[in-house]
């Protein structure tokens, strides 16, 4: 038999270690540096994200981004909606795409283009119509309706269907037209103001109708 003084030491010895390691503080863990968020997982069906955010090799369904954003290799297949500036991105393809900020952005595919704010783009196929308020660069591009709320817009080696350049209240400046390279515009020209001017470099095509008012300027390029 164990002495009652020796089976009290140890039964005593038990409770003070398991009570010790069970409250043991956790190791303290290095905080990480804030940045931008960056995801990469290809799985996910709807992305929402709250400030300067990078994707990566994304397949969703549906985008939501308040905030700054960088992208590389996306597709959304329904609706992307970003407020904030978008740049430095490429190989994008959305159902729709709506942004309200600045876009720049190369190899990008969308059914819709709705963009407040001023797009500089490269390599751009957009099947139905686009929309956009501010200054527009696209080059190389297919487009059908577009729609631009701006003075300032350039089109180098674009396939577009029609152009309507809407009038911009109380703006002084006027809204300049700038057909470069291998541009072909199928349809018609048209001015909200009824006036402005169209640049157009030697090897511009123009099938459809010029609004009446508008001045034509023949541009050579280098």
């Amino acid at each position: 038999m164990i002495p009652k003084a020796l089976l009290m030491i140890f039964v005593l010895t038990t409770f003070m270690s398991e009570h010790v390691f069970a409250n043991k503080p956790a190791p303290l863990r290095p905080k990480k540096k804030a940045g931008p968020k960056v995801n990469t997982s290809p799985f996910l069906d709807v992305l929402t994200f709250s400030g300067p955010t990078v994707l990566r090799n994304q397949n969703v369904q549906s985008l939501e981004v308040n905030g700054k954003l960088q992208f590389h290799n996306i597709n959304v297949k329904g609706k992307a909606h970003i407020v904030g500036p978008t740049e430095n991105s490429d190989h994008g393809q959305f159902g729709s795409l709506e942004i309200t900020g600045s876009f720049i952005a190369s190899n990008i595919k969308t059914n819709q283009l709705v963009v407040t704010g001023n797009v500089k783009l490269r390599n751009l196929n957009v099947s139905n119509n686009t929309h956009i308020i501010g200054s527009f660069h696209a080059k190389s591009a297919h487009l059908k309706d577009l729609y631009v709320f701006g003075n300032n817009i350039l089109l180098d080696n674009v396939y577009v269907l029609s152009i309507l350049i809407q009038k911009m209240n109380n703006v002084h400046e006027q809204q300049v037209l700038r057909l470069k390279g291998r541009t072909v515009v199928s349809g018609n020209i048209t001015f909200g103001s009824g006036k402005g001017i169209i640049e157009v470099g030697p090897r511009v095509i123009i099938k459809g109708r010029i609004s009446r008012g508008a001045i034509v300027k023949k541009i050579q390029e280098r």
